[in-house]
């Protein structure tokens, strides 16, 4: 009897161990994380330039079913892109002090929720970076936002960005859906293509895919959306 309670037991947790994993939410719009779910091993061979042909709408939840290697890929060629524009030498340098962090601190691109002391890491740092940035290079909050809260191409060293394409009927969905999209511990600079800046709503939070390397929680809504 002891021996069936045990294996009974050991059941228990691995179907707990399945459903959980099966349970992955990677948008609260059922339409995308099904084919998010369906489509795990085309995602899995994506680069960031098969990124960037998706759509504003299905952008975020692949880039949640990255893998760790992916997502670090994605932000060495990100970088390296931001790189190219016409910057001076102390601001290349002050690039790479982006590079480094993620070097130093792969957690950032792990796809897991940070602990405590990883947000206190990241946010430090972001804030820091960002504020001698704008003290020290002249830079606005938005460039610093478009080199290292975005994965979108910069057209210039401005911080302006090319966003996705974004079809009519989907922003409609978008709109309509419950799922938050931006994070607002951090600048309102982040919601690129709203009116308004990220405020508190009863949206469906999601671990990560907002803020800075897109490695924070979405736990808000841009006002206007």
């Amino acid at each position: 009897m002891k021996n069936y309670f045990l294996l009974v037991f050991v059941l228990s947790c691995i179907v707990f161990t399945s459903c959980s994993e099966d349970d992955t939410v990677y948008s609260c719009n059922d339409t995308v994380n099904s084919w998010v779910k369906d489509n795990k091993s085309q995602i899995s061979q994506m680069t960031r330039v098969d990124w960037l042909r998706t759509n504003a709408e299905m952008s975020i939840p692949i880039y949640r079913a990255f893998t760790s290697k992916q997502r670090e890929n994605f932000w060495i060629e990100k970088l390296n892109e931001v790189k190219q524009l016409p910057w001076t030498s102390e601001e290349i340098e002050h690039i790479r002090k982006v590079e480094q962090f993620i070097v130093e601190h792969p957690y950032v691109l792990s796809g897991k929720s940070l602990t405590d002391n990883q947000l206190d890491e990241l946010e430090s740092f972001f804030y820091q970076w960002k504020n001698d940035a704008m003290q020290k290079l002249n830079w606005k909050p938005e460039v610093c936002i478009a080199i290292a809260g975005s994965g979108y191409i910069m057209k210039n060293t401005k911080g302006e960005v090319i966003l996705l394409s974004s079809k009519e009927s989907d922003k409609m969905s978008h709109r309509a859906e419950s799922s938050c999209h931006c994070n607002t511990s951090v600048l309102s600079d982040f919601c690129f293509n709203s009116p308004g800046p990220c405020e508190s709503s009863s949206c469906e939070s999601s671990s990560v895919g907002c803020g800075w390397l897109l490695a924070q929680s979405c736990n808000g809504r841009c006002g206007g959306i």
